[in-house]
C-alpha cells in the first residue's frame, strides 16, 4: 500500500485501472502527469507490478488493508515475475530515462525493438518512459510509430511534469492520468532539496531553459508582489511555451519560501520590498494561485479551440484581482 500525499486520488486511479485489467480492456499507452511529489512513479510501478504478477489478488484478501483498498488489485509478491521485478531484473519490463538532458532516438529504437520480441515470462511486456518531455523530436517521432502499431499485450507509461512539451499526436494516442497537486504535495516538495535558491532553476544543468526560467521568475514574483502591472510578465508568458509549467514551479518555491524552507540567494534580483510583500501571502493564498494555474492549463489542454494567449491573459487578470484583494486586507 502506498503512503502518498495524494493517496485518495491514487486509490481512485488504482480502483479504475484494476477494473480495466479484470475486464481485459487495458489501454496500450498512458501518460501520467503531475508536479513532483504527486505519485506518478509510485502509481506506475503499482500498475506494472500488477500487470506482471502471475497471481495478483484483490485487496480484500490482503490482511491489514483498509476497506478502500478492497477492490484494488495487488501483486502477490511471491511469484517469479514479482521477484524479478522487485530485483529490477524482469526481462519483459524496460525503463527509459534521459541520458544527460535528453531522451534520444536510439533509446526509443531500443524500446521499439524490445516490443517486437515475444515476452519471455507470461504474456505482457511493459515499459516506463520517465521525464518523457525530454524526448528529442526524432525520439518522439520514433515513439509515435510504436504507439500507432501496438500489440495486444504491450503497455507503455509516459511520466511527465510538462505534458505540453509532448507532441499532440503522442498525447492523442495515450490515456491521460492527471495527478493533482495538494497543499501537502507542495510542502513535501521542499524535503530533500539542496542548492535550490529562491527564483532559481531546480536543476544542475546550465541550460538556456535555466537562464530563461530565472528571467521568468524575476518577472513573475515582481508581478505577484505588485499585481497592478502585468505587461512584462504577460509578454514573456505568451512568448514562452513552458510558461504555465514554470508558474507551477515558481508557486512551489513560493510555498517553500513562506515556510522558511528556502533561503534567498544573496545574488537574487528580487527587490527586498517585493520579498516583504510576498511574505504577506498565506499558504491558502498561494494554494489559490496554484488552483488558478491548474484551471488555466486544463482549459488549454481540453478545449480544442482554446486560445492560449487569451487564457494566459485571463489567468493574470484573475491573479491581479485576487492579489489586490489579499493585499488590501493585509493593510
Amino acid at each position: 500500500m502506498m503512503s502518498n500525499a495524494n493517496n485518495t486520488q491514487i486509490i481512485e486511479h488504482q480502483r479504475s485501472l484494476s477494473q480495466l485489467i479484470q475486464l481485459e480492456r487495458m489501454p496500450h499507452a498512458f501518460i501520467v502527469t503531475g508536479v513532483t511529489g504527486t505519485g506518478k512513479l509510485a502509481l506506475s510501478r503499482w500498475l506494472i507490478s500488477v500487470l506482471a504478477c502471475e497471481q495478483c489478488v484483490m485487496g480484500s484478501k490482503v490482511s491489514q488493508l483498509p476497506n478502500e483498498h478492497h477492490d484494488i488489485l495487488y501483486p502477490c509478491g511471491q511469484c517469479k515475475s514479482c521477484q524479478l521485478l522487485s530485483g529490477q531484473a524482469h526481462p519483459d519490463h524496460l525503463i527509459v530515462d534521459h541520458i544527460g538532458n535528453n531522451i534520444g532516438v536510439d533509446q526509443i529504437r531500443k524500446l521499439t525493438s524490445f516490443f517486437e520480441k515475444t515476452a519471455l515470462l507470461g504474456k505482457r511486456q511493459t515499459a516506463i518512459i520517465e521525464s518523457a518531455e525530454k524526448m528529442t523530436e526524432s525520439a518522439a517521432n520514433a515513439l509515435l510509430k510504436t504507439l500507432e502499431e501496438p500489440n495486444a499485450y504491450s503497455h507503455i507509461i509516459l511520466l511527465t511534469t510538462e505534458i505540453e512539451r509532448l507532441i499532440p499526436t503522442i498525447i492523442s494516442r495515450c490515456r491521460h492520468i492527471a495527478l493533482r497537486a495538494t497543499k501537502q504535495t507542495l510542502k513535501g516538495n521542499a524535503n530533500g532539496d539542496t542548492a535550490t535558491t529562491f527564483a532559481g532553476f531546480a536543476s544542475e544543468e546550465n541550460s538556456v531553459d535555466a537562464v530563461q526560467y530565472n528571467e521568468f521568475t524575476t518577472l513573475f514574483y515582481q508581478f505577484i508582489a505588485e499585481p497592478s502591472s502585468r505587461s512584462k510578465i504577460l509578454t514573456f508568458m505568451q512568448a514562452q511555451p513552458l510558461s504555465l509549467s514554470w508558474c507551477e514551479l515558481a508557486i512551489v518555491d513560493l510555498m517553500r519560501f513562506n515556510n522558511n524552507w528556502l533561503n534567498v540567494s544573496p545574488d537574487t534580483v528580487i527587490e527586498e520590498q517585493a520579498l516583504a510583500r510576498l511574505r504577506q501571502l498565506t499558504q491558502d493564498d498561494i494554494w489559490q494561485l496554484h488552483t488558478l494555474i491548474s484551471a488555466c492549463k486544463k482549459q488549454i489542454l481540453t478545449l480544442t479551440q482554446a486560445n492560449k494567449d487569451f487564457q494566459i491573459e485571463k489567468l493574470l487578470s484573475e491573479f491581479r484581482c485576487f492579489l489586490i484583494e489579499v493585499y488590501e486586507k493585509n493593510r
